[in-house]
């Protein structure tokens, strides 16, 4: 068996060879982008079919196209959830959750294949006594079953969700009604489907009060939807999360015409920039931006693709001031995964710190982000990969 310190032997020989190729990506480079206020849109469904609310059946899929023509990304509530709560993971450029509410038959025979098709996924808000039950005296409308409702989870394309037993004014019945209402439902549901874990809810009309919220929590989700408009952002509540209603479209003409509620949440939280500044050097190139303390809500994104495979070294450098952040957090995704490292900002004026040496798949674009989840000014001006080894799991042995 060989050394297990032959190759560092090897490069500690060569130190001059060791940061042989060094790439650096400014902030006024072209793989540079930053955004200010970003925010998620979650779009609301309920039927997609005109006994459902009037919608045009053939309108979703030209709407599902629009997205992807327009490169938005779906995301699950339990990636939204997270981002909220800790910044990571690192959402894409134009991150959208898709909602069904109710469990009509039609998110099984229409939304389901459509999603599936464009590789997009979404989220089924059923109430648990009428899953699989069909128009009579109870309801006037189909509902997808428990086996067509395992279908979808099991493919990882629609994922079924809380929206209690039986749909009432959460605020309008008895404390032990409104609890049984919260908690069966998410145990009927786990019962139901292999595997499961229910962790989001959405409140029945909107409607919800803070005892409402107590009693979600206290059940174990981790989310709840409500109808009010407006993006998600890293302040949102995590029980009081937006949504954007579609509007319906009843209209019998083939050719769709979206509403100006979709448009405005598809579009939403993606313009914005950080603000530029000269006015502390060193820096690099024309300038730096910076973003005032806040919750992640700024991000600034520098890209980088390798030329070739192996491990590189990250390295970060900023201006420094008093009114800078102590905890500034880099986030390095690579490919084992993300790696978040926050940096005292106050030090290292004008100084390339170093963030970690990382494997990275040569032609692959990897991306590394700064947000303003921070406690003060945090400093965007470039980060800097210097390639180290081809070797995926070489390690410098003292």
């Amino acid at each position: 068996m060989k050394d297990p310190c032959f190759l560092c032997g090897a490069l500690l020989w060569a130190p001059a060879a060791l940061f042989a190729q060094s790439v650096i990506v400014d902030d006024g480079d072209s793989a540079f982008v930053s955004q200010l206020g970003a925010g998620v849109p979650i779009l609301m469904y309920h039927g997609l079919s005109a006994d459902t609310g009037a919608f045009y059946e053939p309108s979703f899929q030209p709407q599902m196209q629009y997205l992807k023509n327009n490169n938005f990304t779906t995301i699950s509530m339990d990636d939204l959830v997270s981002w909220v709560t800790t910044g990571s993971p690192t959402l894409p450029t134009k991150p959208i959750v898709l909602t069904f509410d109710d469990d009509y038959i039609t998110v099984y025979t229409t939304a389901y294949p459509v999603l599936k098709g464009l590789g997009f996924i979404g989220v089924n808000y059923a109430h648990t006594d009428f899953v699989g039950v069909p128009p009579g005296p109870t309801t006037s409308f189909d509902h997808a079953d428990w086996t067509e409702l395992q279908e979808m989870e099991s493919e990882g394309v629609i994922f079924t969700e809380s929206h209690t037993v039986t749909h009432p004014h959460l605020t309008l019945i008895s404390d032990t009604q409104e609890t049984n209402e919260i908690v069966n439902s998410k145990a009927s549901i786990e019962s139901n489907l292999t595997a499961k874990v229910c962790r989001h809810l959405a409140y029945p009309f909107g409607d919800y009060d803070t005892t409402t919220i107590a009693k979600v929590q206290s059940a174990g989700y981790l989310s709840a939807v409500t109808t009010q408009s407006g993006l998600v952002t890293r302040s949102t509540p995590l029980y009081q999360l937006n949504r954007y209603g579609v509007n319906p479209n009843a209209s019998s003409n083939p050719v769709l015409t979206l509403s100006s509620t979709f448009l405005n949440a598809a579009n939403a939280g993606q313009t914005g920039t950080w603000t530029f500044s000269s006015a502390n050097p060193p820096f690099i190139g024309a300038g730096y931006r910076y973003a005032p303390a806040g919750t992640g809500t700024s991000v600034a994104t520098w890209t980088f693709t390798p030329t070739q495979t192996g491990n590189w070294q990250v390295s970060a450098r900023w201006t420094t001031s008093n009114n800078r952040a102590d905890n500034s957090p880099f986030t390095i995704n690579h490919q084992g995964g993300q790696t978040t490292v926050r940096v005292n900002q106050k030090l290292n004026n004008g100084v390339y710190q170093n963030l970690g040496i990382y494997y990275f798949v040569g032609g692959t674009p990897y991306t590394v982000t700064l947000s303003n989840d921070a406690n003060g000014l945090v400093i965007a001006d470039a980060v800097k990969f210097d390639f180290v080894s081809r070797v995926k799991d070489w390690q410098l042995f003292e």
